[in-house]
């Protein structure tokens, strides 16, 4: 089963305000969230052993002919020769062709195990072909098929027929039993790959909610909501949405910080700015370093942005106590204070911040502007 690890990418930018010294009105500062619609999912794994197999065969009892044919197949499999049974597979699933559809369930002809099995043996060739150039456990680069064509590389890394062929197995396997996890999350693999990040979305979902219940694991509903949010467009974003919703209220235990940080992009993508302050304000706490900073002037911006004055008041003065060095910190406190006429509270801002960085000429004039306001003598020799 494949393994996905994923990730994603934040791009902060800063607009600095220009302030108006005859009216002492501010612009604050814009934080931008640029949100990349590309969270590159990386596969780090992808398994299927002799003991998976071997478990459904046992579990659905095969038909006799059908289980001598698994059998057979898993021995090719677990001796390297994928691409024998791969052929060993297809021939013996096209011999429901020429027999009635009774006869092709009575031995197994059409059973979905065999359709499950070769989507596995294609993605374990599309893997050791991958890693191996195409020679890996002496395969060929090209497999025959009972057919008598040919799945052949596009070029030297192009393994898509592998994964197409596959997502077909896997597609049938899963019209003939619904509740198949695996197959369901092999084919949201293959999906992936090939770059269909809405049925690779759908696939992750189907194999969440077809799992045994003590067996559903949060990774899933991830991977779905990533795919769909890969998409780009809002209906699927809007879906990404809806899966985090799920994955937040039945794997509470589970969310990473990597994974609130996919969410807060999600509902930025989405609008739904003001439902991602608590997620922002988990992220300013939790994070360090320099990320921890993007998360806090993201924060302090949405408390700014949606009006909460206490709020974003209380947060300024949490951030200068905390890093009281931190020039930007004073600058948005100055405009808070600003913003509520607090001048001599706004001067004494400006003040610390012209200690820690260079004032602009906009910024001596409303320090001037401030000190006459509250009828203190201005030196502006300094």
């Amino acid at each position: 089963m494949c393994i996905i690890k994923a990730s994603q990418k934040y791009f902060i930018s800063l607009q600095k305000d220009y302030v108006s010294p005859k009216s002492l009105m501010i612009v604050i500062w814009i934080l931008c969230l640029n949100i990349y619609q590309s969270f590159p999912l990386e596969v780090i794994d992808f398994e299927m052993g002799s003991l998976v197999y071997e478990a459904y065969a046992e579990e659905e009892k095969l038909p006799y002919a059908a289980g001598v044919c698994v059998n057979e197949a898993g021995k090719m499999i677990k001796a390297g020769r994928i691409s024998e049974a791969i052929e060993l597979l297809e021939s013996f699933s096209s011999k429901a062709k020429d027999v009635s559809g009774e006869k092709a369930i009575q031995k197994g002809y059409s059973h979905y195990y065999i359709d499950y099995m070769l989507g596995n043996a294609l993605m374990m060739l599309e893997e050791n072909s991958s890693s191996k150039s195409g020679s890996g456990h002496g395969e060929n680069k090209t497999l025959k098929k009972s057919s008598g064509q040919a799945y052949k590389k596009n070029s030297k890394d192009d393994f898509t027929p592998f994964l197409k062929k596959a997502s077909q197995y896997y597609n049938n396997a899963v019209k003939k039993r619904a509740d198949l996890a695996p197959a369901w999350l092999n084919l949201a693999r293959c999906q992936y790959t090939l770059g269909d990040m809405e049925n690779a979305g759908k696939a992750f979902i189907k194999g969440y909610e077809a799992s045994a219940k003590a067996d559903r694991k949060a990774m899933h509903l991830y991977y779905g909501a990533i795919c769909f949010f890969q998409c780009g467009d809002s209906k699927n974003q809007k879906k990404a949405s809806e899966v985090f919703g799920k994955l937040l209220s039945r794997h509470p235990s589970d969310i990473t910080l990597e994974w609130i940080e996919s969410y807060v992009s999600i509902l930025f993508a989405t609008g739904e700015k003001k439902k991602a302050i608590k997620y922002l304000e988990t992220l300013a706490q939790k994070t360090s370093g320099k990320r921890q900073r993007q998360w806090q002037e993201m924060l302090l911006y949405q408390y700014l942005e949606h009006k909460m004055e206490k709020r974003s008041l209380a947060y300024a003065k949490t951030l200068t106590r905390d890093n009281p060095v931190e020039p930007m910190w004073w600058r948005t406190l100055l405009h808070i204070y600003l913003d509520r006429n607090d001048y001599k509270q706004a001067l004494n801002a400006l003040i610390i911040y012209g200690f820690l960085a260079p004032l602009t000429n906009e910024e001596q004039d409303l320090m001037e502007n401030l000190y006459l306001s509250l009828g203190i003598p201005f030196d502006s020799r300094g």
